[in-house]
């Protein structure tokens, strides 16, 4: 999963009426020149490097160090922590720190503080800013695909079951039970590898036949396999979504009953709804004040208002 895609850096053009040597600093990189502003394609990694460029080599005097704090809910953060670790440093970069706290008032909370380091320029505080949306839309994302369940794991091994599936994270209990955390496709591939239905396939493999016969000759059918439940799909059993994706029909109906969207590559199929905190609003206007490279144009402000409160993760039993 990738944090950042087709980054457009708007830049105004009075930063080089005053040190026109900077123009420079856009050569390597694709840009189109508007009238007030050009437009930089960047990634996330060039996305720094290109606001050094640009920035006043001077560090900013005497002012204390820019810092937002985010409350979220200490499951999922725990679940990106370890999982996502990788992924968390990247966003974080070389500049700016993300340091997590347990919320002293819920403990099922954590607070999320993206702190810049002391003397930084206004496009890096710009950039904490930046960082911190971003953030919010993986955690957003991450959070609205969780469940919780409790698994017996019988005779398997906990670190194998680790390394065959990534995206789960495992909590031992004081029982016999493991909390296992992650999104619902791994999970019903967990309770399908765990079942006993499962296992004794994989004890007891089908008896092979003679070469020719009409037994070993494959149909098309056999060569495909439900992406949820990972066996065979039967004919009569499969049912393929418009985005050309083929599932099981049963664990189809069961994965859009928790969302309506494709296992695979995430089209919606019907109604998405969230867990924000209930009561929120959206208005839109329209402004005069144009935007940069629209001067000829107004405006179109969208404003969302969500009440206070923690996105939660679901769960399933």
């Amino acid at each position: 999963m990738e944090f950042f895609r087709d980054i457009i850096l708007t830049v105004d053009k009075r930063v080089f009426r005053e040190h026109p040597a900077k123009r420079r600093s856009l050569i390597p990189y694709h840009f189109e020149e508007k009238h007030s502003c050009y437009k930089v394609r960047v990634t996330y990694e060039e996305l720094e490097e290109l606001e050094k460029a640009l920035s006043d080599s001077r560090p900013t005097q005497g002012q204390s160090p820019q810092q937002y704090t985010v409350k979220v809910s200490a499951q999922v953060m725990d679940y990106i922590q370890q999982i996502w670790k990788e992924k968390l440093q990247k966003l974080q970069g070389i500049s700016l720190k993300i340091e997590i706290y347990p919320d002293a008032t819920h403990t099922s909370s954590a607070l999320v503080m993206f702190r810049a380091q002391p003397g930084l320029s206004r496009p890096q505080c710009v950039r904490l800013d930046f960082v911190r949306q971003q953030f919010l839309t993986f955690y957003q994302r991450t959070a609205s695909d969780l469940e919780v369940t409790s698994l017996r794991l019988g005779p398997h091994n906990l670190e194998d079951l680790k390394r065959k599936f990534p995206r789960l994270l495992f909590k031992p209990t004081s029982s016999k039970d493991t909390t296992v955390v992650g999104p619902f496709p791994y999970l019903n591939q967990l309770k399908r590898f765990l079942s006993p239905k499962s296992q004794s396939f994989r004890k007891h493999p089908e008896t092979s036949v003679p070469a020719g016969s009409a037994a070993s000759k494959p149909s098309p059918s056999q060569d495909e396999s439900c992406p949820i439940c990972m066996e065979t799909i039967k004919d009569e059993d499969k049912q393929t979504l418009r985005c050309k994706h083929s599932f099981c029909k049963d664990c189809l109906k069961t994965a859009f009953v928790y969302k309506p969207i494709c296992p695979i590559c995430g089209q919606l199929y019907g109604v998405l709804r969230g867990t924000q905190p209930e009561g929120g609003t959206m208005t839109v206007f329209t402004s005069s004040s144009p935007l940069p490279g629209c001067e000829r144009h107004g405006t179109i402000v969208i404003q969302y208002h969500i009440p206070s409160g923690t996105q939660k993760v679901g769960t399933h039993v």
